[in-house]
């Protein structure tokens, strides 16, 4: 449950979403997420377009 929020207001800790895949936003056009289960933690710039950013709490 969550708020959805354009990429303009997206802040460091709001989630990424694509189908299939979801991470942490950090901020400068960057993400963190483990790209395979069992792989450490990984921040990379967001890739695909038109990620969904969603704010909880």
């Amino acid at each position: 449950m969550g708020v959805r929020v354009s990429a303009a207001e997206a802040r460091p800790g709001d989630l990424v979403w694509w189908p299939g895949h979801v991470g942490i936003y950090t901020g400068d056009g960057n993400h963190i997420a483990a790209r395979q289960p069992g792989t450490p933690l990984h921040e990379s710039p967001i890739y695909g377009a038109n990620p969904t950013f969603i704010r909880v709490g």
